[in-house]
Parts: structure tokens; C-alpha cells; sequence
């Protein structure tokens, strides 16, 4: 390349900088959707880049309304036939493919030499980005002469939808070398599926002069800029869902992109004229997963009466909301006079509390619960707990017992054999790394070098980073040949665990890890109200300072605490979770009779 050349491609980028992007597309915008100019902006177009009307369904260009219908016209019906066998991956779009590989290290290549972060393209969404880690990704350019609707790749159902403010560059091939981060920085859509192979993900990044992005689920998306992502709403009533090769809309100038599972999806920009499809009624889970719910919630009493451990019932619908900065309570309010604010529970630990205070002895409770902003392929915003409580047990007693459970669920003969772990032990195995010594520098490093969003790791404090690798790193790791307990957290994650008086830089709590996916927490409990209520309030500035709603501190928990709870031990087991490996599931909607959205 000459050095003219590049100094040209240079001024091009730096002309790109200096324009305001927002402005110039919504200006695009209007003019392409106004009808007195669509004569003389076609005509244009069609000098300059010769598009092929062939497959249009309609293909005489005067007959469009205006330039805008013109661009994101539909297909002859038949112009795209699908490819068998019924699993085979289509293209999402018409366009040529400038990347296609593998995702390593939670990175994805943008051009020659340069790579990104793929929790940089979620906007952070760590979670998201810990299940497509080792998948495989796609980025398909549309050239302005392309046919400009985006279609399923695989068939799925819609889980999450949002939208990302950005800048607006462009993303031809010389954009794409000489800006770093491209797909990251520009706004964007990320559409997240569950699909028959699994996970994948839509990601549709915006262009310079592009006007708008829409869905037909969402409708129009204009471009805000702002400050962070905002999830979009989820349409109703029924599951969003689409077959493979159903349009999800239109275009102009975005790039889609795959990922995971043989190819998780990102796209280009939607919308369309297309009627909804009729809601699909039918449960996700299939007769033989109901009979396997049912069977294992029987084997769970069972078990728990064997040990002569009392079945209690607690309220689902509470005065108090959690104030842990990582759960969000969902709200209800009854209508008529009695309008005062109340929440779904997140856990049954705060009654069940207080049952022990009063003196029940020993319990357990299978209960569904409820957390905002949690779902994915382990996740759905309500899902079934089972939690129990063991009068003065300490951690490893309580670890045995959940070791014999979950024989007695899956089978003894399908796990290796168990294997006790130290929060401290498994982060120097897995990263080198010593999270109780190590400064919150060295942390920020490891974390930044596997990939985690540098911009995300500024925000994050240390325990918050910690959680991080430990969720996306370490985790997902865990419990390949058996099950594994990882114990003695940091004391800054001690939640409602009590510490441990030889050691108060840990706390007495404990994981437990199988093929990759938590499925416990347990707790040494701690019965001191005074050091509880600290907490709670520490809670609160943590969110406040998040911008979160702050909520009142359960009064009710801190007077039974102060009256006397016996030292106990509790844990809390994701039921759904052991269930998904228990059938082979990919995902916990494949064991649920209706998922959040479907219910």
C-alpha cells in the first residue's frame, strides 16, 4: 500500500471523528423516508451501485414510496431457499463474510492484526459472554448494494434484547483496520436466543448515515448515543420466537456477527412490515423432563424425611427487599387501598430465620423464588430453590450432607469422586493469582488479560473482579470428573456468612461446582444482629452509590437475630440447575414447563 494511500485512508478515519455522527444519520434518516425524494435518491443509487433487483419482490424502483422502502425492500418469495437438513446454519443476511473463526480467550479477530473483547461487543454482560467464550463467531459486512433484511440463522427464541448507544463509523474494511474496537465502540443491538443448538447471539452494529435499527419485535430503534445500554421490552403476549430463515428486519450498512455453539448469531439491524406470529402456546420442557421434575422433587422429601428434617411454607410475597447490590427484588403492589409496596423474595432465608429463632430445629423448603434481570441458559428470573438448615453443623457437615443429596439425585455412580477446594487454592491453580494477598492492581491486570472489558474492570471493585473471574474464569471450569466444593470466600463476600475466628479475612461459606454450572451456596450463618445490620447498611451505600433503589433493612430478620438464633448452617440448591444436568439439558428452559417470557 502506498503511503498516499494511507495517508488518504487516515484523513478518512479522522474525518469520521470529527463529524457528529448522531446528527448526520438522523438527518440520512428523514431524508430517506421522505417520499417527494425518492425519485432523484434512487436514481442515484442505482448508478453508483448497480444493486441486483432480480430477487425483489418488487423489482420496478419507481414503484417504492420512498428511498428508505427502496433500501430495506423484501425478497420474491422462493429467492432464498433454506438449505437442509433443518439444523443447517444460513446466512442471516446477503453480504460478504470479513471474519469467521474461533473465539479465543473471549476475544474476536476484527481485521488483520486486531482483535476485541467479546464482553466489550455485550456491553459487559459478563455472563453472556462467559457461555459464548469458546464458541465460534461470524462477521458479515453489508455493502450498501446488498439486500438489507436480517433473517434467523438457526430457529430460537428470543431471551434478551438490548440496545447499546455508540458511536457511528463506518465499517467497511479500512474503518475496521485503522479503528480499534470498531463493533465495540459503534451502537449496536444485541439480541440473545435460545435456539435448537443452544445459545447464540444477533449482535446488529450500527454505521455512519444509518437512521434507525428496528425489530419486529421492538419496532423502531432510532439511534439516542447516551450513556449506558437499556434492556428493550419484552414484546408480548407469548414467547418471541422465530423459525430458521424468518426475516427480524432490515439492515442498512450494519454488520452481523455469530457466536458460540457452532455459530452464535449477532446481526445487522432489523425491521419489517410482517405480521407477529401467533404466540406459541406449548411448554419448553418435554413429558419426560416434567416426570424427571417430579420424580426428583420426590426423591428430595424423601430424603429430608429420612432425616427426620421438618418441610416448611413461607410467604413468596414480602415487606422486605434484599439489599444485596447483585440481587434486584421484583415489586408488587395490590390495587385499592392497601397500595403499600411489596416484593417477591429472592430466597426463604430471611423467614426461614426466622422459624429457627423461634425454635423449630432443623428445615428445609422447596419454594420457587424470584431475581430480576437474571436469564440465560442458567438462569430464568423464577426459578426453584431448595434451601435447608441444619442446627449447629458447621461447613464440611453440611458439605457432606449436600454431597449425599446430590448422589442420591443423579445417581453415585454418574459423578467422579468429590473434591474440596479453597477459594484461595482455586484462583492460584487456575490464574496464578492469590485473592487474599495480591493488590487490587495485580487483580485488575489478570483480569483485563482474560479478556474482561478494561472499561468494565475500572468500575468494578475488588471483590466485584474477584466474583468476575470467579464466574467467568475459574467457575465454568469446575466439576468436569465430579463435584466440586470451593469454600473460605473473602470476608468481603461473606454475604450472611459468618467469618472465621482463626482467620478473619475468610468467611464460612462454600460453592459447589459441577460440569461448570454452581449449584449451592452454604453458609456457617451469622447470628450476630449488631454485625448484620452493619452489613445491611454497607449494602445500602453500595447500591446507592450504584444508583440502585435502596431498600429499607428487614427489621423483621435483624429482631430475630437479636432474640437468639442458634448457630446453624444453611444452603440454598438452584433445583432447576441439578435437574438440567441430572436430563442432559443444554439450558434450564428445556426442564422448565415455561420459561419467565412464556408463562
Amino acid at each position: 500500500m502506498s503511503g498516499k494511500t494511507r495517508i488518504g485512508e487516515r484523513l478518512f478515519v479522522a474525518l469520521q471523528r470529527a463529524l457528529p455522527q448522531h446528527t448526520l444519520s438522523r438527518l440520512i434518516g428523514a431524508l430517506a423516508r421522505a417520499g417527494w425524494l425518492r425519485r432523484p435518491l434512487i436514481a442515484v443509487f442505482l448508478r453508483a451501485y448497480r444493486p441486483d433487483l432480480q430477487d425483489a419482490a418488487e423489482p420496478d424502483p419507481r414503484r417504492y414510496s420512498s428511498f428508505n422502502a427502496f433500501f430495506t425492500r423484501a425478497l420474491r418469495e422462493g429467492a432464498r431457499p433454506l438449505a437442509d437438513p433443518a439444523l443447517a446454519i444460513v446466512s442471516p443476511v446477503d453480504g460478504t463474510i470479513s471474519a469467521l473463526g474461533r473465539i479465543e480467550a473471549g476475544r474476536l479477530l476484527q481485521a488483520k492484526g486486531h482483535d476485541y473483547a467479546l464482553a466489550a461487543l455485550l456491553a459487559g454482560d459478563e455472563v453472556l459472554a462467559a457461555q459464548l467464550r469458546d464458541g465460534s463467531f461470524m462477521t458479515i459486512y453489508l455493502a450498501p448494494f446488498n439486500y438489507h433484511r436480517i433473517h434467523m440463522a438457526l430457529g430460537g427464541r428470543l431471551l434478551s434484547a438490548r440496545y447499546v448507544p455508540g458511536r457511528l463509523y463506518s465499517v467497511n474494511d479500512t474503518t475496521a483496520r485503522l479503528v480499534p474496537d470498531l463493533f465495540a465502540r459503534n451502537e449496536r443491538v444485541v439480541l440473545e436466543f435460545e435456539g435448537e443448538c443452544g445459545r447464540y447471539a444477533l449482535v446488529m452494529v450500527g454505521a455512519l448515515f444509518v437512521g434507525s435499527m428496528s425489530t419486529v419485535w421492538h419496532g423502531d430503534i432510532a439511534p439516542r448515543g447516551g450513556r449506558g445500554p437499556r434492556a428493550l421490552a419484552q414484546p408480548g403476549p407469548g414467547p418471541a420466537a422465530a423459525g430458521r430463515g424468518r426475516a427480524l428486519g432490515d439492515g442498512p450498512h450494519r454488520r452481523p456477527h455469530a457466536a458460540r455453539r457452532g455459530a452464535d448469531r449477532r446481526p445487522a439491524r432489523s425491521r419489517s412490515a410482517m405480521k407477529p406470529s401467533p404466540p406459541d402456546w406449548r411448554p419448553l420442557a418435554t413429558r419426560e423432563n416434567l416426570q424427571r421434575r417430579a420424580a426428583l422433587l420426590a426423591a428430595v422429601r424423601e430424603f429430608f424425611a429420612s432425616r427426620a428434617i421438618l418441610e416448611v411454607d413461607t410467604p413468596q410475597l414480602v415487606n422486605f427487599a434484599v439489599t444485596d447490590p447483585q440481587l434486584h427484588s421484583a415489586e408488587v403492589r395490590w390495587p385499592g387501598a392497601d397500595s403499600r409496596l411489596r416484593f417477591l423474595h429472592t430466597s426463604p432465608e430471611y423467614a426461614m430465620k426466622r422459624l429457627l429463632a423461634a425454635g423449630s430445629g432443623d428445615i428445609y423448603q422447596l419454594c420457587h423464588v424470584f431475581r430480576g434481570g437474571e436469564r440465560g441458559a442458567l438462569h430464568n428470573a423464577e426459578f426453584m430453590l431448595l434451601e435447608w438448615y441444619r442446627l449447629g453443623g458447621s461447613l464440611q457437615a453440611l458439605m457432606n450432607e449436600l454431597d449425599a443429596l446430590l448422589r442420591t439425585l443423579l445417581g453415585a455412580s454418574a459423578l467422579g469422586p468429590t473434591r474440596v477446594v479453597s477459594y484461595e487454592q482455586a484462583f492460584q491453580e487456575a490464574l496464578a493469582l492469590n485473592p487474599l494477598t495480591d493488590s487490587d492492581e495485580a487483580i485488575a491486570a489478570c483480569a483485563c488479560a482474560r479478556g474482561l472489558d478494561a472499561a468494565l474492570v475500572q468500575r468494578c471493585g475488588r471483590d466485584e473482579l474477584l466474583d468476575l473471574l470467579m464466574g467467568t474464569q475459574i467457575g465454568p471450569r469446575l466439576g468436569e470428573d465430579g463435584p466440586v466444593f470451593v469454600h473460605r470466600y473473602p470476608a468481603g463476600q461473606a454475604a450472611l456468612a459468618r467469618l472465621d475466628p482463626a482467620d478473619s479475612r475468610v468467611a464460612l461459606r462454600f460453592e459447589l461446582y459441577l460440569r461448570g454450572v454452581e449449584l449451592a451456596n452454604g453458609f456457617e450463618e451469622l447470628t450476630d444482629a449488631t454485625e448484620q445490620r452493619a452489613r445491611f447498611q454497607e449494602n445500602q451505600r453500595s447500591r446507592a452509590a450504584r444508583g440502585l433503589t435502596v431498600p429499607a433493612i428487614d427489621e423483621y430478620l435483624l429482631a430475630a437475630l437479636a432474640c437468639g438464633l442458634p448457630p446453624c448452617a444453611g444452603v440454598a440448591v438452584g433445583i432447576d440447575r441439578v435437574l438440567m444436568l441430572g436430563s442432559g439439558a443444554r439450558s434450564i428452559g428445556e426442564v422448565l414447563a415455561f420459561s419467565s417470557e412464556h408463562a
